[in-house]
């Protein structure tokens, strides 16, 4: 399994939970390990392969349309957070619940609407018909 994932994808935050970087890491293990109120990063390191290993036995291995298309994923508050920060690039996205989190959706607009200017030019009203 860890093979899998390490050759496959291997800037992953699996790849770097269980095998952390000296430099540029981008995950701040203590501020991690303290939010789940696990007492070190090596115990961290034991119970995260587990959790991984257990869900990759029993559960079915599709994507989960909340975590692969939404823009941001978690608490309710964190999403309606990025939802305003966002200002009006957030207006239209919708924060949507799907088993215990919540997503902040991409707008759902229909290509048409990208080419109404284009289309225009060849409304009936720019027509000369010939004889």
């Amino acid at each position: 399994m860890w093979f899998h994932i390490r050759v496959d994808w291997p800037w992953c935050g699996y790849c770097e939970i269980q095998s952390p970087p000296q430099r540029y890491a981008l995950i701040d293990r203590r501020a991690l390990t303290e939010l789940l109120g696990i007492s070190s990063f090596k115990r961290y390191q034991r119970v995260h392969k587990g959790w991984i290993e257990n869900e990759l036995k029993t559960a079915q291995l599709g994507r989960e349309p909340v975590w692969t298309q939404s823009l941001a994923v978690g608490h309710k508050d964190y999403v309606k957070g990025v939802k305003l920060a966002l200002g009006m690039a957030g207006r239209y996205r919708s924060i949507v619940e799907e088993n215990d989190a919540y997503g902040l959706k991409e707008p759902i607009m229909p290509y048409a609407t990208h080419l109404v200017c284009e289309m225009d030019i060849l409304n009936a009203e720019n027509t000369i018909l010939l004889e």
